[in-house]
C-alpha cells in the first residue's frame, strides 16, 4: 500500500529534490511562449516592470529570462535548499525569499 503525502511532507520532498531536479532540469525554456505573452501584458509606463515569482525554485531559467527582458523579479520560495541553489541566476541582483 502506497503511503499518501500531506501538506506538512511538500516542503521537506522539494528540499530532498531540489538539486537532483536542477541538474535534470530542461534548460529550453519551453516556457518561453507563455513567459512572453505575459511580459507582453505587463504595463510599459512605469520605471520597472516588477515580477513576484512565488514558488520560484531555484530561479533559472525562468527568472533568469524574464530579468534579461527587464523584470525586477523577486523570487519567493517554502523550500530553502532551492534558495542555496541560486548561482547568481538572474544578471541583475533580485531578491529571492524563504517563506
Amino acid at each position: 500500500m502506497t503511503a499518501l503525502s500531506t501538506p506538512a511532507d511538500i516542503l521537506p520532498t522539494y528540499d530532498r529534490e531540489a538539486r537532483d531536479f536542477q541538474a535534470k532540469r530542461n534548460r529550453s525554456l519551453f516556457e518561453k511562449p507563455c513567459l512572453d505573452r505575459m511580459i507582453g501584458m505587463t504595463p510599459r509606463n512605469v520605471p520597472t516592470r516588477r515580477l513576484l515569482d512565488l514558488g520560484c525554485g531555484p530561479g533559472a531559467p525562468i527568472a533568469t529570462y524574464l530579468s534579461e527582458r527587464g523584470m525586477a523579479v523577486t523570487g519567493i520560495d517554502g523550500a530553502a535548499t532551492w534558495l542555496i541553489c541560486l548561482h547568481k541566476p538572474c544578471p541583475t541582483p533580485a531578491p529571492f525569499t524563504q517563506i
